[in-house]
């Protein structure tokens, strides 16, 4: 389920070694936050040393200070990775009341599957069912539950691939109704007469129209919602990792009598690099290993992506399947994925080639940039780190209680 916004925990974990500080090869880093709005990198984690464009360093305190830097798309005019956009649009209201009544209420708050009219394109997918819930919005997916407590927009803890006009609890009373009604080029969800805690009324609707578009209309909304009564809207993808919200864990942008549209983008190269960071203890003299997956989201076929690879120790990119080493296929001089059919993926095996005569604390990152030939300006990057260990680590915890605690852990066989 989403998560809801807790307190955060620090936790502090300090490496001891007998060498002197001149023999580590270490990243140092200013602890300091990067400027607000600033894209932080997928693969950059709290507590560790993150680099920008510009090659300054920073560190990022949490994973709240990542989401409040990083500037997620909230409101109109904002749009996301993949290419929604979303604007204001002219309210033209659509009565789905005459089509088929769902009957959800508050014991009955999911529909089973429901057929599309169409099929219908959201982000790499394409859909010819959908699920609706109600807590104002609709899934891709058979969750078999409802999530209706008050959420981020995009997150990637379940529900994901949803639609959300007014996601939030909703009371049902007596004449709160949800219906939808399907068209020749589009599908209407209508949320009737929902009522919060104060039994004031709101009723909007979902337009999901056959080009992939996608509209959000508002009938009836409050002037003013209850106090901490905070909700959501937006859209968000698959995995829960892209999305773009009109508004997330807030006050409703939306009044009365307005509509908001999320556009669609054009047909475009595109690609997913999973996982973006990954990590491991090495020993000197050794050959590391690391595997990633790259994705063709696009839609325009068979696209090739380019791989710069950013590294102090030597790494080597390999067809997993094949075992051969990547080569320049396209003839652009530049290694890369070779043919990666519309909607497929590739393994990609890297090896890194670990030094002689490291020491303790020696550390090395490996930051690999994969670009779609199809499209240059879509690039992804992931991250690869590597460090020799020492034998032992002490770690103190700051705990929510306010109280210090101390660990001293050690594996049960070492490698002196």
């Amino acid at each position: 389920m989403k998560n809801r916004i807790v307190g955060l925990i620090s936790a502090v974990v300090l490496v001891f070694c007998t060498v002197t500080p001149a023999t580590i090869q270490s990243v140092t880093a200013q602890t300091i936050e990067p400027p607000p709005g600033r894209p932080i990198p997928d693969y950059c984690r709290p507590g560790e040393p993150c680099e920008d464009e510009n090659g300054k360093r920073y560190i990022i305190s949490d994973d709240a200070s990542r989401e409040a830097l990083s500037n997620t798309p909230n409101g109109i005019g904002d749009s996301d990775d993949y290419g929604y956009t979303l604007t204001e649009t002219t309210y033209s209201w659509i009565d789905a009341s005459d089509g088929v009544n769902t009957y959800i209420d508050n014991t009955n708050d999911v529909t089973s599957a429901i057929s599309l009219p169409f099929s219908f394109p959201f982000y790499e997918n394409t859909y010819v069912q959908m699920y609706i819930t109600g807590s104002g919005y609709i899934t891709f997916e058979n969750y078999g539950w409802v999530d209706s407590g008050v959420y981020e927009v995009p997150d990637q803890s379940l529900p994901n691939n949803i639609i959300a006009p007014y996601w939030k609890y909703h009371n049902y009373g007596n004449l709160s109704r949800v219906y939808y009604k399907s068209f020749s080029d589009k599908f209407v969800v209508e949320w009737f007469s929902l009522l919060n805690s104060e039994d004031q009324i709101h009723t909007f609707e979902i337009i999901l129209y056959q080009n992939g578009n996608i509209q959000f209309q508002y009938q009836e909304l409050p002037e003013e919602e209850p106090l901490y009564s905070f909700s959501s809207a937006g859209i968000e993808d698959s995995r829960g990792s892209d999305g773009l919200s009109y508004w997330s864990i807030d006050e409703p942008l939306a009044t009365s009598l307005s509509s908001v549209i999320f556009t669609k983008p054009d047909p475009s190269g595109r690609l997913l690099l999973t996982p973006q960071f990954q990590g491991k203890f090495v020993y000197p003299n050794e050959t590391s290993q690391f595997t990633f997956t790259i994705k063709n989201t696009g839609d325009l076929g068979v696209d090739t992506y380019n791989f710069d690879v950013l590294t102090t120790w030597v790494a080597t990119l390999y067809d997993f399947s094949s075992g051969e080493p990547l080569t320049d296929t396209d003839g652009d001089t530049k290694i890369d994925s070779g043919p990666v059919d519309q909607g497929s993926q590739k393994e990609i095996l890297v090896e890194i080639n670990v030094p002689e005569g490291l020491s303790v604390g020696a550390h090395n990152e490996v930051v690999i940039d994969a670009t779609s030939n199809r499209n240059p300006a879509k690039t992804k990057s992931l991250k690869l780190e590597s460090t020799i260990p020492t034998s032992f680590a002490q770690s103190f915890r700051d705990g929510i209680d306010s109280n210090i605690r101390f660990n001293l852990n050690w594996p049960s066989r070492q490698l002196q």
